[in-house]
């Protein structure tokens, strides 16, 4: 008989037991759920138009450069600064690989403007007589990064189209003057834009 009640009150502690654990699984999983639905945080709105400053062809050189987003993923923009030898510009399109579905921090675009592509400069060697600046179209591509506090950084690898105009330059200048010029086929440019207008409206995502 008192094995008969101690079989009874195992298997009635193996009860309570299973059913505190099925409790805690519900509770784990609406816990998870809860969890997943908070994870929800509002979309950085868009820049529309912004004011930067960095180095590169697409800021003069060194200097500043406005960039306006009249469709949400194309942009127009101008640059102006100092180019190691003048004042410098540059002014063209950029286009950016945005979606309005999903968020990304990080997001590359294509760029293609013109102003200056080359310049050259003797100052260290006395000859300031032949500094020359050149001009064309240049095309690059990179990549923005928004920040939290709503400031944007750019990267970009810039090919600049150099006509025959600088080759034959050039050759003047090793045939006539015996100076030797080397030329990077690429520019880098480095800026963080400060966002002056942004779009009006919060979208959420799911992370």
């Amino acid at each position: 008989m008192s094995k008969l009640v101690i079989i009874y009150f195992i298997i009635l502690g193996l009860n309570n037991s299973s059913f505190s654990f099925s409790q805690l699984l519900n509770q784990d999983n609406s816990t998870s759920e809860t969890e997943e639905k908070s994870v929800l945080a509002p979309e950085i709105m868009r820049d529309i138009i912004t004011l930067g400053i960095g180095f590169g062809q697409d800021f003069g050189g060194i200097g500043g450069a406005i960039l306006a987003y009249p469709q949400r993923n194309i942009g127009l923009f101008f640059g102006a600064g100092y180019n190691f030898l003048k004042f410098g510009y540059n002014g063209g399109v950029k286009i950016r690989f945005t979606s309005k579905q999903s968020y990304r921090r990080a997001y590359p675009f294509i760029s293609a403007m013109y102003g200056y592509t080359t310049t050259l400069n003797f100052n260290r060697l006395d000859k300031p007589e032949l500094n020359k600046e050149f001009l064309g179209f240049t095309g690059g591509i990179g990549f923005d990064y928004q920040s939290i506090d709503g400031g944007v950084f750019s990267l970009c690898v810039y090919i600049p189209f150099r006509g025959q105009d600088i080759d034959n330059y050039r050759d003047e200048l090793k045939t006539e003057h015996n100076i030797e010029t080397r030329l990077l086929p690429f520019t880098l440019s480095i800026g963080y834009r400060f966002i002056l207008f942004k779009e009006d409206k919060l979208k959420k995502y799911k992370m």
